[in-house]
């Protein structure tokens, strides 16, 4: 076994109030530490141990897009750009999905940015502002919510 990677970890929770110096660890690109979870009998929110996108497994999504450099593909459609993200963000989904689906916002939000650079990039009418990029994009949501796969499933930049 690695050292390095071999540890004991306290589980803590709502009913194991201890403190102890880890209480987190990553397996498999999850993070499972302590989290606020509702409670599934009443409304209300207890301490429980839980896994969640680790954020170096968020890091490493937001670097394919960083290297894609597809803010930069002005000769491009925005259909070419789904094609060619929509696999990639599908199997995020699908893997990273499982549990706690809104943790996957951070990474949405440097797409959408990227996606907002695109067209500021793309069309000369977005070049003076962000706003314009802004309100084309969130018509091309209402328009066409299928275009983007995280966009089925409620991640819309604003």
């Amino acid at each position: 076994m690695n050292e390095k990677k071999t540890g004991i970890v306290y589980c803590k929770k709502h009913n194991r109030k201890e403190n102890f110096e880890r209480v987190k660890f990553d397996f498999l690109g999850f993070s499972f530490q302590p989290r606020f979870t509702s409670s599934k009998r009443s409304t209300r929110m207890f301490l429980g141990y839980d896994c969640a996108i680790s954020r170096k497994s968020e890091n490493k999504i937001t670097e394919i897009f960083r290297n894609s450099k597809f803010h930069r593909w002005t000769g491009v459609d925005i259909s070419r750009i789904a094609e060619i993200f929509n696999p990639k963000i599908r199997g995020w989904i699908n893997y990273y999905g499982k549990c706690r689906l809104h943790e996957l916002m951070r990474i949405f939000k440097v797409f959408h940015l990227r996606l907002l650079k695109w067209a500021c990039n793309r069309y000369k009418r977005h070049k003076r502002g962000i706003r314009r990029a802004k309100r084309w994009l969130r018509n091309l949501f209402r328009l066409n919510p299928g275009l983007f796969v995280h966009w089925q499933y409620g991640f819309q930049y604003a």
